[in-house]
């Protein structure tokens, strides 16, 4: 029984872990060129000061910079005025990929009062495009090969998704799988 009760708690832990953070340390290209209208990819990104601690409901969301293929720059603050998802996700997460045509759906139905954001785990550029690609992605998919944004907003398990409101400050944080109803819940909810 003892063991039993072990070998269930395991799977508990695994079950509930969800995708975990994998990596590695391949260089990244300053900019890679993807045809126009496909997947658009940041190909830097870097967090902007210091975070203290998981970022909390009502608090303003920790602010980081990323570079598209183009060379230009954004920053979360510049996204001021509209509301923000941003989703943590990796490339070989399976609920990652279970979710991913609900946050098109979402970017391609709200993209005047949403902007939606992909913050992919550690991968490189080169994996992130096919996996884009794949799934017909074209809101902006940003590589954080530092892991430094993975840090600073605690999202260890993937997927993990912060709703950020028009005023910068954080609406929710969900982890595991978000569909397009909650989405839309969500967005309701929000300022």
């Amino acid at each position: 029984m003892r063991y039993l009760s072990g070998l269930v708690g395991l799977v508990l832990s695994l079950l509930l872990a969800g995708c975990g953070v994998a990596g590695g340390a391949e260089p990244m290209p300053a900019a890679l060129t993807v045809d126009p209208g496909s997947v658009v990819i940041a190909t830097s990104s870097q967090m902007l000061g210091g975070a203290n601690g998981v970022p909390q409901e009502g608090q303003v969301a920790p602010d980081f910079r990323y570079t598209l293929a183009d060379g230009s720059s954004v920053m979360l603050s510049e996204l001021r005025g509209k509301k923000v998802l941003i989703n943590f996700w990796a490339t070989w997460c399976a609920p990652c990929r279970l979710e991913m045509p609900d946050l098109q759906q979402a970017h391609e139905r709200y993209g005047d009062e949403l902007v939606v954001l992909g913050v992919n785990l550690v991968e490189s550029p080169n994996d992130i495009v096919p996996f884009g690609q794949e799934f017909g992605i074209t809101f902006p998919l940003i590589a954080n090969r530092s892991g430094d944004i993975r840090d600073a907003y605690a999202a260890l398990n993937i997927p993990t998704t912060y709703f950020v409101n028009s005023d910068g400050t954080i609406a929710d944080k969900h982890l595991g799988v978000v569909d397009l109803a909650s989405i839309e819940q969500r967005l309701a909810e929000m300022q």
